[in-house]
């Protein structure tokens, strides 16, 4: 393995083996194979008046019922209708809070995930707040919070089918509840990769979504993997390290969408990949083309109304749409 054996390597923290694997991308070369057309549109970047706003790494969120997006950059929360202009904005005040995440719910409200700026000790204290489409707060989201999650701390928040699911990165827990706050499950996954309770702090999550149908899909990097967990438990998990189409680098991001599709964003080999309902690798895009086409580092993924792609960028490049859709 380029000069480092196989007991050194074994050895390495996660973290270092990703560093190592990373080196070798170079000269690996694994066949992928490919399934089901799908068709690539690029539409325009999320922008105002001014042009394209020059985000770097911004999160961003779509809301299909209503055909809109949404960006938190620094507190501020922009909104954006179906052809990608902001149409508001609003600030979260960040002397009292932190804001993390957000989503909308069935009823058309967003729901905050905030935190405290937390005391000397370092803990931190977090809630999920309701506000209207102004981001005017209505109340706190009253969660029941079983003892067992007492130090959960969510970085991720999503609203899907009726559900608040919430998750830890660097935990890598995922927890859910009913529209009224009532305490669903848990999803242990690092568990579900087998990976050591005490190690989670080596690994975390490069990425988390859940589907349609309630399956969970995440990303570990390290282990260049995506998993999915269906509701009955069943664990299903793709991805392989190299440099060839559908293979993973570093995986920043994954999203699934009404389709059946899974969509990874990979910020090293700085392509944006998609995987149909098998897992099959399908296609990837953002490497070639002209320079609209190509992306820069992506990252987070959002998917909106009609195949919309939302894919956050580095360097200024702000959020990249596009338009996915099967050729049936």
């Amino acid at each position: 393995m380029s000069g480092i054996g196989v007991a050194q390597y074994e050895g390495m923290k996660p973290m270092s083996r990703l560093a190592v694997m990373t080196a070798l991308l170079a000269v690996i070369c694994l066949p992928a194979a490919a399934s089901g057309p799908v068709s690539i549109g690029r539409l325009d970047d999320l922008s105002d008046f001014t042009g394209t706003l020059p985000y770097t790494d911004a999160t961003v969120v779509a809301d299909p019922a209503h055909d809109e997006a949404y960006t938190i950059f620094a507190n501020e929360v922009r909104i954006f209708n179906g052809t990608g202009m902001q149409v508001h904005s609003f600030l979260v005040d960040p002397a009292a809070w932190q804001l993390t995440d957000l989503s909308v719910d069935e009823r058309g409200d967003l729901l905050l995930l905030l935190h405290t700026r937390g005391p000397a000790d370092g803990s931190r204290r977090w809630t999920v707040m309701r506000a209207d489409f102004r981001g005017r707060q209505k109340g706190e989201v009253e969660l029941t919070v079983p003892e067992s999650l007492a130090k959960f701390d969510p970085n991720r928040l999503l609203t899907r089918s009726g559900a608040i699911w919430l998750s830890s990165s660097d935990q890598m827990t995922a927890a859910s509840f009913s529209s009224d706050g009532t305490f669903l499950r848990t999803v242990d996954l690092a568990e579900v990769a087998g990976i050591a309770s005490d190690d989670r702090a080596n690994y975390g999550l490069g990425g988390f979504d859940v589907d349609p149908a309630g399956d969970v899909v995440f990303a570990i990097p390290v282990k260049f993997k995506v998993f999915v967990v269906a509701p009955d438990g069943g664990v299903h998990s793709f991805g392989r390290v190299g440099s060839a189409a559908g293979n993973f680098g570093i995986v920043s991001g994954v999203v699934t969408d009404d389709q059946g599709h899974i969509v990874v964003s990979d910020r090293l080999r700085n392509v944006v990949m998609v995987f149909d309902e098998q897992y099959r690798f399908v296609r990837e895009f953002g490497q070639n083309g002209n320079a609209k086409q190509r992306l820069a580092r992506p990252g987070g993924l959002a998917f909106g109304a009609d195949g919309k792609l939302y894919v956050s960028q580095l360097g200024n490049r702000g959020v990249a749409v596009f338009a996915i859709r099967s050729e049936q």
